[in-house]
């Protein structure tokens, strides 16, 4: 929804929060979406309710106006759905967790995990170590042949804020359990501030290693020393 540009948070441009798609199935099979199809979710419906009635509530406060129309809207609404049941909460099943704890432990003392933590920037993945073999803040486009995109696309179901913290933390794990053990990692990146892109193999590492690395990830936005250049230097454009 926004970039950071000069040290400053600004609009996305290309930021599409009512796009019309179809799943993933629907769409390797050639479906394309269809924007007369599109209608938005009950969640989405509400909080636009909620927005306006509050903003018709500052009016009336401010002697503007005189009544809120939301309010009269709410009462016999044709657009707000209420539910009778509980939405269903997603989680592991027993034996979808004893497969994640089967795969740790047979791979425990393997080396077999991607070498560099990251972290998740407007669908990039970008490099979160100092002492890496790819220079810190570097943008990652490939990971063996295939594009940031696709796995992103691929592995990360959701992308509001916390699913995202989960999926840096966890990145090389769950590309292990989604595309296997490779013998090494063929990275392509671009380093900060060039539009030079280099491709590096890098060699996979094992659980003992992870740890240590992972004790020592760099969060810009806080260490001083760095100046915010997270959201500075290393994306000007």
């Amino acid at each position: 929804r926004f970039l950071n540009r000069d040290g400053a948070r600004v609009a996305n441009p290309d930021w599409r929060p009512f796009v019309c798609s179809v799943n993933k199935s629907e769409f390797k099979t050639g479906k394309l979406p269809n924007t007369k199809q599109y209608m938005p979710t009950q969640k989405a419906v509400q909080a636009i309710f909620s927005i306006l009635g509050s903003f018709y509530s500052f009016l009336i406060q401010e002697d503007y106006i005189n009544w809120n129309p939301v309010a009269q809207i709410r009462q016999k609404s044709k657009f707000i759905r209420k539910n009778q049941t509980q939405a269903p909460v997603r989680r592991l099943s027993e034996l979808q967790w004893g497969y994640v704890i089967e795969t740790a432990e047979l791979f425990a003392n393997k080396n077999v995990l991607f070498p560099i933590p990251i972290i998740v920037i407007d669908n990039k993945l970008i490099v979160n170590h100092e002492n890496s073999k790819i220079r810190f803040g570097s943008v990652i486009s490939e990971i063996n042949g295939m594009t940031v995109f696709s796995i992103l696309d691929n592995i990360l179901e959701e992308k509001n804020a916390s699913a995202l913290r989960n999926f840096e933390h966890s990145f090389d794990l769950i590309y292990l359990i989604t595309y296997g053990a490779p013998k090494s990692y063929d990275v392509t990146y671009t380093s900060p501030n060039t539009n030079q892109t280099k491709t590096i193999k890098l060699i996979p590492i094992g659980i003992n290693k992870r740890e240590r690395i992972y004790s020592n990830l760099i969060y810009p936005i806080n260490n001083k020393h760095l100046k915010n250049t997270i959201n500075t230097a290393y994306f000007e454009n």
